[in-house]
């Protein structure tokens, strides 16, 4: 079956058809073969043209230039329902894409909503206006970042982040990811440190 949706050789023989053989590519100079085409089909009587760029009749053509070249059996035209039939499934794929979207949204509220009663006043203007907060655990400061891979940063007594480490609970929002890695360095700092990918980061 021809290639229709990029089938160069299907329209430069169209375009050739119109020209007496000459190959001669569809441009405003050239002429409106697309249009002429689908006038010519309507004419046929084999249907009315209401859409310009129908992918019905593209489709079909492409059929019947197989047939006709190939000698080959094809697949019966593109039909309204199918092509309805295709809507459906593109809509129902879009229309679960944003339900799972919604899911992860409610997931994240609930997450940091728990996050939230852990955290000083200060940390959670900071989570919220920035997307990370600091902590002090033993003679280090740490900034995390709302994420899952490398948002835990350790920094200098500046205040500058001198290195990442990298290690989290997969599969879970991010502010259960962040909670997680708070409660790891406050309840057993060097078994973090030894388990986390470190990157310097100066």
């Amino acid at each position: 079956m021809a290639d229709y949706q990029c089938g160069n050789v299907i329209w430069a023989q169209w375009c050739g058809d119109q020209t007496g053989g000459v190959v001669t590519y569809c441009t405003p100079a050239t002429g409106d073969y697309w249009g002429y085409w689908n006038q010519g089909y309507a004419a046929s009587g084999s249907q009315t043209v209401t859409v310009k760029y129908e992918m019905g009749q593209w489709v079909e053509w492409n059929q019947m230039y197989v047939n006709s070249i190939q000698g080959q059996a094809v697949a019966h035209p593109v039909t309204p329902a199918d092509v309805q039939a295709q809507r459906a499934r593109q809509d129902a794929y879009q229309q679960q894409i944003r339900e799972n979207e919604e899911k992860k949204r409610i997931a994240e509220e609930k997450a940091e909503a728990l996050l939230m009663l852990y955290l000083t006043d200060e940390q959670k203007k900071s989570y919220k206006e920035h997307g990370h907060f600091e902590t002090q655990v033993n003679d280090r400061r740490y900034r995390l970042r709302k994420g899952s891979h490398g948002n835990v940063r350790e920094l200098d007594k500046t205040g500058k982040e001198v290195a990442s480490l990298c290690v989290n609970v997969q599969g879970v929002p991010y502010s259960d990811n962040v909670l997680a890695q708070f409660l790891a360095l406050h309840t057993d700092e060097d078994y973090l440190r030894r388990t986390a990918n470190h990157t310097r980061l100066c």
